[in-house]
């Protein structure tokens, strides 16, 4: 029988001493990470959660690399983030970047860079498949890659990206560091065949939210659980994802993306969401 694997990764803070003192503040990525654990879970998967100063860039790439060699090319790796996403300038292979940037997440004590996990990747088998969502900004591109019955309509709601000028100082003050990271990568990169999904919180170059209040679940997260109704969505990846969008708040610079990565295979998008076997 085809297994599920899990790993929820959020952050409500990030360790000041390699952002510029910043400590990246938002209220809602914890309860993300809880809801869509709580997906995974009633379906069967087997689960990992990563939080705040769990989710440290060592443990994130090893509990990847864990899935990687335990999965075979029936199961499926669900993988959810929420926190801030960053860019750093491109230091991967030059012009494979439209925007010359790279995309990051933010996790506890330092950036994981896309390069990094496009490497990831390559450990999985072939046909594998691998279910992203991306509550963060600058997501579109990021793979390379509560009450649930209540509408509650979300206000105040905080962008999930650190401002430029600390995006900037953090790179300044750690270049060193993310130079090495990428000089360890191999180049070119590795080929990809695992059959990768990924939707993602918004464009390349737009801004995800978090909610407001201790109580509260990001836009993106939000709507995926309000559309998923404990199950009772029928329809495929497609349908899904259209559901989401049709659900998202009014926000002119947040409008979520749905993208095939590595083995680029349709019949991803045709299964219902979350389905193991």
């Amino acid at each position: 029988m085809a297994k599920g694997f899990s790993l929820h990764i959020g952050l409500n803070y990030i360790d000041p001493t390699h952002y510029d003192g910043n400590d990246g503040s938002l209220p809602s990525c914890i309860n993300d990470a809880h809801q869509m654990l709580k997906i995974a879970t009633k379906l069967g998967y087997q689960t990992q959660i990563l939080r705040n100063e769990g989710a440290t860039r060592d443990a994130v790439k090893e509990q990847i690399l864990q899935v990687a060699n335990q999965i075979t090319s029936d199961d499926i790796f669900l993988l959810t983030y929420s926190g801030h996403g960053c860019q750093i300038p491109n230091i991967g292979p030059a012009g494979e970047e439209k925007d010359d940037a790279d995309d990051t997440w933010a996790l506890y004590d330092g950036q994981l860079v896309d390069d990094e996990l496009w490497h990831l990747w390559s450990y999985f088998p072939d046909n594998a498949r691998i279910l992203v969502f991306l509550d963060s900004c600058h997501s579109e591109s990021a793979v390379k890659v509560i009450n649930l019955s209540e509408e509650v309509e979300e206000i105040n709601l905080l962008p999930k990206s650190l401002s430029s000028t600390v995006a900037v100082k953090t790179f300044e003050k750690n270049e060193e560091f993310y130079l090495e990271i990428m000089s360890e990568l191999p180049n070119p990169p590795k080929d990809v065949n695992a059959r990768i999904l990924l939707i993602a919180g918004c464009q390349e170059n737009q801004t995800s939210r978090a909610g407001s209040g201790p109580w509260s679940l990001s836009a993106l997260t939000k709507q995926v659980v309000n559309v998923w109704d404990r199950g009772k969505f029928e329809g495929s990846y497609e349908d899904f994802y259209s559901a989401i969008v049709a659900r998202m708040p009014d926000l002119v610079d947040q409008y979520p993306t749905c993208t095939l990565f590595g083995k680029r295979d349709q019949n991803f998008l045709l299964e219902k969401p979350f389905s193991i076997g």
